[in-house]
């Protein structure tokens, strides 16, 4: 479900809240450049995202786990990415995926 009605900042405040039943439900978009797209192209464009954000974490969790020296490096390349900031936390040692 695609919702057009909420502002940016209640938007990000319901998604980011996964006690909101409709948590992970909703697919929000906010460059009106990509409804030029279809929604096939759209749904790609978050797949590859997440499997993106999924394999840094892995990575960065294995680096962590075998004490890597490429773990500082490679996290500080991640963290500069806005997608990697805002659908990960760190919690109990682990890198963690919250989409």
């Amino acid at each position: 479900m695609i919702n057009l009605l909420t502002d940016l900042k209640q938007a990000i405040s319901r998604q980011r809240d996964k006690s909101n039943p409709n948590y992970n439900c909703f697919l929000y978009i906010f460059n009106q450049n990509n409804f030029e797209k279809t929604e096939k192209e759209l749904i790609r464009i978050t797949d590859n995202c997440i499997r993106q954000i999924t394999d840094n974490c892995t990575l960065l969790n294995e680096l962590k786990q075998n004490n890597d020296a490429k773990f500082e490096s490679t996290l500080k390349t991640f963290s500069e990415s806005q997608s990697f900031k805002t659908y990960t936390y760190y919690e109990n040692g682990s890198y963690i995926v919250d989409l």
